[in-house]
């Protein structure tokens, strides 16, 4: 009961437009908003390390381990890097690391 709220943004996220970096980067240019929260690390790398975070974290409370959250949400992000080199994508190795720093980011918290 308690974890069907990480099930709704789990299904929300994944029925989401997907995008690519070029497509965040076009928003970013053409708004003339600020990001007030981290300035000094684009949108881009703020997202990986939320999305690493909350990977981590979901798949820590579903199998009751930390490593296990760690490792699949850090797999997930490097498998998604290798799927970028393979397509269209932009392959960025910072990427990989601020999806891994982002599922590091929430062990003390659980």
């Amino acid at each position: 009961m308690k974890y069907n709220f990480f099930k709704v943004v789990l299904l929300v996220l994944l029925s989401l437009k997907p995008t690519n970096a070029e497509d965040i980067k076009n928003d970013i240019s053409s708004n003339s908003s600020v990001n007030f929260f981290i300035p000094l690390v684009t949108v881009d790398k703020q997202m990986h390390f939320v999305v690493g975070a909350g990977l981590s974290r979901l798949i820590a409370a579903s199998t009751g381990s930390v490593l296990i959250g760690f490792a699949i949400a850090t797999t997930i992000g490097g498998i998604k890097e290798l799927v970028d080199k393979r397509t269209d994508g932009t392959q960025d190795i910072n990427d990989f690391f601020a999806t891994a720093f982002g599922a590091l980011f929430v062990i003390p918290f659980i």
